[in-house]
């Protein structure tokens, strides 16, 4: 499960997707605190990962930006309680797997999540 604070035109979300590929990871799904729909970043992570077509969540969508400000969606309700139950649970998986070695400012993985 990759979490970013924000999607707009994909290219960062598709470059996490790319490092999990490099370390043998699936990419089972994404959520984000924030999408910029009119950057359609959603469609250019779903041309090269279609089958994260349900696996895509976004609890706030900007729909437009103008200089009349901003144009915003709240997600459905069952959408944000399904991303907040994994954002949730992805916590308590991290909290598990990372080591902090405060001496050396570096975090340590036991695995892969």
């Amino acid at each position: 499960l990759v979490v970013d604070d924000i999607l707009g035109n994909g290219a960062t979300a598709l470059a996490m997707q790319d490092l999990c590929d490099q370390v043998g990871a699936t990419v089972v799904g994404m959520g984000f605190l924030l999408e910029k729909v009119f950057q359609h970043g959603r469609g250019k992570i779903l041309a090269k990962r279609p089958q994260l077509t349900d696996g895509i969540v976004a609890l706030t969508k900007i729909l437009s930006m103008d200089d009349q400000g901003l144009k915003v969606f709240r997600c459905p309700e069952p959408h944000r309680e399904t991303w907040l139950r994994v954002a949730s649970d992805l916590v308590r998986r991290m909290s598990a797997e990372v080591e902090i070695d405060v001496a050396a400012n570096a975090m340590k993985f036991r695995s892969v999540l």
